[in-house]
């Protein structure tokens, strides 16, 4: 084993604010991401793998095909994705336990929203308080008779009226952006 000293690899989401290491997003959105990397000095001839781990980081496999300073990936299914950059000098490329790693980047990929609950105190007589409650979910959208709108998770009327009767409909989402709809 030849140690490797000097050098560090970085690795980061493109158009990501500095220190995001983590990504959460909506399977439905089918999204990519590119992350990128760099070696400093330190390696006579770097090369630099790609490498994925899908026990939370327990072990590593390298990523074929995946040898240079960025790595786009798509992201169509459930999961929870860690990737980091394994950097070495390229005449130890067969030695896995040669060269540095990076640090970790994750991504969450999120199916929609299911433990969520919804419910109101209606029915209500006109003037009294018509109340709505959300829970189980980061956040919520909620629209309904007489223009009604509101994002948060118990949003309520104050006075109502009978032209606040009707469907209310509610859109839930999940931290990654999924949604469902419910009334």
């Amino acid at each position: 084993k030849v140690a490797v000293t000097g050098a560090n690899a970085n690795i980061g989401f493109d158009f990501a604010r500095i220190g995001e290491w983590v990504k959460t997003v909506c399977y439905q959105d089918n999204k990519s991401f590119t992350m990128r990397g760099n070696v400093d000095a330190g390696l006579v001839n770097p090369a630099v793998q790609w490498q994925q781990s899908t026990d939370d980081g327990l072990n590593w496999s390298d990523i074929p095909g995946a040898t240079g300073y960025s790595y786009i990936r798509n992201f169509p299914a459930v999961d929870t994705f860690l990737f980091r950059l394994r950097a070495f000098d390229s005449i130890h490329i067969t030695t896995p336990d040669c060269g540095i790693t990076s640090d970790l980047l994750k991504v969450q990929v999120e199916g929609p929203p299911a433990n969520y609950t919804i419910s109101n105190n209606s029915p209500i007589c006109a003037g009294q308080e018509l109340q709505f409650y959300g829970e189980g979910a980061p956040s919520f959208i909620w629209t309904g008779p007489n223009g009604f709108f509101d994002n948060i998770s118990s949003p309520h009327i104050f006075h109502s009226s009978t032209r606040d009767s009707g469907m209310y409909y509610v859109d839930i989402f999940s931290l990654g952006g999924c949604r469902v709809k419910d009334s």
